[in-house]
């Protein structure tokens, strides 16, 4: 099987979005099942394992349920009609799914496969980011109070998310240099080689909010231009207390796709 880029994948789910528009117009069985089996492998291809789009789309329902009021004069009529909108129904929903995932795979990426060394891919490690809070969380209810980690500061981040990265990457590479910028160089968080990504940490604290951390990750994303490894950057901001007014704002400033080099900005736990 040839590498599933993004590119492959905005493609492929472009033309099944635009074959609806066919499929609502006419119902033809062996069309609709060719159709139906390539938004499966599509789905699954481009997006990480267990993501509720995958889930969405295999809960529609093409057929009616339950009893409709009929007549005796109309009952095959009316039968027909309900079959044709529960099944037009279905298509508008799977179309929504298919422009959501082209919304996702159009800001993400797709996830790398699993390769020989066992790596799970950036799917499985932008999950990891994105459940770090629940997992920090559940570290503090340890049983009978037993020590644990209380994720208080950026080291603390660091170590936990270190051990964490290793269940989806089997190398991961702490604190590496990056090169010079601007007559200075600087340590990364972590280098995932086989992933040509590089996460940076960072943990919001007083004096250190979204104004700070904004100006710091632009000097960071300069610098990172120019590491050798590094095709993907990943800014992972941990902040717990809500200190970032605007993450929205802030991801949408920072994050970028240039060629060679993309910038992802994950801000940590969401706002509801």
């Amino acid at each position: 099987m040839s590498r599933w880029s993004k590119e492959a994948a905005l493609a492929e789910l472009r033309a099944l979005d635009a074959e609806t528009q066919t499929l609502a117009s006419r119902r033809d069985q062996e069309l609709f099942t060719r159709w139906h089996l390539r938004v499966r492998t599509c789905l699954e291809r481009s997006l990480p394992p267990g993501s509720h789009y995958i889930e969405r789309f295999t809960r529609i329902s093409w057929r009616r349920r339950g009893n409709i009021l009929t007549n005796v004069y109309t009952m095959h009529e009316d039968l027909q009609r309900a079959e044709d909108d529960a099944y037009r129904s279905g298509i508008a929903s799977a179309r929504g799914v298919l422009q959501a995932v082209i919304d996702e795979v159009e800001r993400s990426g797709v996830p790398t496969t699993a390769d020989a060394s066992g790596d799970l891919g950036l799917g499985v490690v932008r999950a990891i980011l994105r459940r770090f809070h629940a997992v920090a969380v559940q570290l503090r209810h340890r049983h009978d109070r037993r020590h644990t980690l209380d994720v208080a500061d950026e080291y603390d981040v660091q170590d936990l998310l270190g051990a964490l990265l290793r269940i989806a990457c089997a190398d991961v590479r702490p604190e590496e240099w990056t090169p010079s910028y601007a007559g200075k160089s600087a340590r990364v968080d972590f280098l995932l080689p086989a992933e040509e990504t590089v996460i940076e940490v960072k943990k919001t604290r007083s004096g250190l909010a979204e104004k700070e951390i904004g100006e710091q990750l632009i000097i960071d994303i300069a610098r990172y231009r120019k590491h050798p490894n590094c095709e993907r950057l990943i800014c992972f901001i941990y902040d717990p207390e809500d200190r970032i007014r605007n993450p929205a704002g802030l991801m949408r400033d920072l994050s970028r796709e240039e060629e060679g080099f993309t910038v992802e900005v994950l801000i940590v736990p969401p706002r509801p």
